[in-house]
């Protein structure tokens, strides 16, 4: 998994990847540790928390989004 950029929100460098353990199912999320800011989704796995997390206005990967 790559680095965690900073929040968006504060700019802390501590965010964290969180697992959410469901009754039949294990989610993952990034919490901004000083903020405490969440995304407003639940991933399946870890790297797509993180890759997610890392998306920013702007950027030029090349991807569109599709939601």
């Amino acid at each position: 998994m790559d680095r965690l950029k900073p929040c968006p929100f504060c700019g802390e460098k501590n965010a964290v990847v969180i697992r959410i353990n469901y009754t039949h199912a294990v989610r993952f999320n990034v919490r901004c540790r000083q903020c405490s800011c969440m995304m407003n989704r639940r991933f399946v796995s870890e790297e797509e928390a993180a890759n997610t997390w890392n998306r920013r206005v702007g950027d030029t990967d090349g991807k569109e989004r599709t939601e």
